[in-house]
């Protein structure tokens, strides 16, 4: 009979450890649900736009993507009055080439099947790689959306720290909320919810979309960021992003969903530098080369269709008065080719500028800051 085994002596509780682990979880859960707070309104957006790919709405909808310049461009509601069907703004600040394919691939697996696909590539987002979005790549994508784009892009530290982001709202907004803890160590209230709130706010009303309100200050001059990402004479696209517009127009092509590209204006100005640098012709000749691989694919370039500098709010975003008219010029071609589809012509260029009388109800966002600062009573 062997003797019994000697008692182990556990020794005290490990309560340090187990405090950190509670009061990391306790922080952690104070920043989740604080996020409007801590999570500055490009995050936001990306996040609403993964959301709103799952809608179950979405069957038979005409579905946009693309950057900002879609973002504050394309009006759901406009574009649906002129084609009798429903539109949704998938947009987003960036919009990078792998977030278009990720919204899709999602909307899809949701049980979308769009009727047509309206997509845009920014030529200063097609010249960076995923790393440039590093911050917000969480906000959108699932840990396994992460896996293959990290597995596509040949960067395992890039899925590593993604994941750890993703995990962790302390890490994803770690910057965010330096700021904000010096802010009030200064006495300095430094939460982004002021703006997260009416965002969220303009985007559920506006269908995706983002109605900006008229910028009088504009006179057609080009920011310094802008000089840098659209005036570029370097410029060319970056091969993690070629990859995944293949992917996209793949996914479309399996799905026999007509794809429009759509190439918004510029400001006059800055159309006019793109055209002296050669940029605008080496952008033209690269969607010419995605063109002539699908024959699903149909170009709607906006680039020469004389939009003046009182439409837009900066050299590449329209106010709402841009978008209107832009939206209903792309929704009347989109509506022939759709009826029509094989005339032979894939390459159309949008009809010259007019100022439109709105006929469809907008809200436009400082309209939503005004209606979100109102008491909850007398909110519509």
């Amino acid at each position: 009979m062997m003797p019994p085994a000697p008692a182990m002596n556990r020794g005290p509780a490990p309560w340090g450890l187990l405090g950190m682990i509670a009061l990391v979880l306790a922080i952690e859960g104070y920043v989740s649900r604080h996020e409007f707070d801590f999570t500055r309104p490009e995050g936001v957006e990306w996040r609403l736009s993964g959301q709103a790919a799952r809608r179950p709405d979405l069957r038979g909808t005409i579905l946009c993507f693309g950057s900002s310049m879609v973002k504050q461009g394309l009006l759901p509601r406009v574009v649906g009055r002129e084609l009798g069907q429903p539109v949704y703004n998938l947009a987003m600040c960036g919009g990078p080439a792998p977030a278009n394919y990720f919204l899709l691939r999602r909307a899809l697996e949701s049980g979308a099947k769009p009727a047509a696909i309206l997509v845009e590539y920014h030529p200063g987002g097609l010249a960076v790689d995923q790393a440039h979005f590093a911050s917000y790549w969480p906000s959108l994508l699932e840990v396994r959306e992460l896996a293959s784009l990290g597995q596509a892009a040949g960067d395992p530290l890039f899925f590593a720290e993604s994941v750890v982001a993703k995990l962790l709202h302390t890490v994803r907004n770690r910057h965010e909320l330096r700021e904000h803890v010096q802010g009030a160590l200064q006495g300095e209230a430094r939460s982004f919810r002021r703006h997260n709130l009416p965002l969220q706010r303009n985007v559920q009303a506006n269908r995706g979309a983002k109605v900006i309100p008229k910028n009088p200050a504009f006179q057609g001059e080009i920011a310094p960021h802008l000089r840098q990402t659209l005036l570029d004479a370097s410029w060319s696209c970056n091969r993690i992003n070629a990859v995944y517009i293949q992917r996209f127009l793949e996914l479309a092509k399996q799905r026999q969903i007509p794809v429009f590209w759509i190439i918004p204006p510029f400001s006059p100005d800055l159309q006019r530098e793109r055209e002296q640098t050669g940029l605008d012709a080496r952008y033209r000749q690269f969607v010419a080369g995605w063109q002539a691989r699908f024959p699903n694919l149909t170009v709607l370039d906006g680039l020469r269709s004389g939009y003046q500098n009182s439409t837009f709010t900066d050299a590449m975003h329209f106010d709402w008065q841009g978008a209107y008219s832009f939206s209903a010029d792309v929704a009347a071609v989109v509506g022939k080719r759709l009826v029509a589809p094989d005339d032979g012509r894939r390459w159309l260029a949008l009809p010259t500028y007019r100022d439109r009388a709105a006929e469809v109800l907008l809200e436009d966002f400082a309209q939503s800051v005004a209606i979100v600062n109102q008491p909850k009573s007398t909110r519509r």
